[in-house]
């Protein structure tokens, strides 16, 4: 079995996730509290409210929010239509108790998909909500949703 399978429920394992958003510099957050070393990243702690994973047959979604942002996080948006369709993916991370390293012990994707929206709020403090969609299904030229319906539009 799987690492994540071996020690469900055990008590033995803590998991952070790992956003990564395809933007021209990309983006490599974790909502853990310090940076992660994986995949020849270094996955930056930031911020992070995970929010929920849907990978049903009936649509993939997910969203999570970035708290207290700063202003190179919205340069970087402002200047990318705010990450909107942009290749998008989650990851969860395992550490065992005993691995006090930035390096898990295993990680696995639980995500897989586009940037479909991005709401921002400057309320109380400045967050980030995003919300992923599923990626186009390029060998069908099914497009998402969303832009089907913006270019029915046009």
């Amino acid at each position: 079995m799987g690492f994540f399978a071996d020690h469900a429920g055990d008590g033995q394992i803590r998991k952070h996730r790992l956003y990564y958003i395809a933007l021209s510099t990309p983006v490599y957050w974790t909502d853990c509290d310090i940076d992660i070393t994986w995949n020849g990243h270094t996955w930056v702690a930031s911020p992070i409210m995970a929010g929920g994973v849907n990978n049903q047959p009936s649509g993939a979604t997910a969203s999570f929010e970035y708290g207290d942002a700063d202003g190179a996080v919205f340069t970087t948006l402002g200047t990318q239509n705010g990450g909107e369709l942009a290749v998008a993916a989650i990851y969860e991370a395992g550490f065992l108790l005993s691995n006090q390293s930035a390096v898990p012990d295993e990680v696995a994707q639980i995500f897989s998909g586009r940037v479909d929206r991005v709401q921002i709020s400057t309320q109380q403090k400045d967050t980030i909500v995003f919300t992923f969609m599923p990626p186009a299904i390029t060998n069908t030229a099914t497009l998402p949703t969303r832009l089907l319906s913006t270019l029915l539009r046009s």
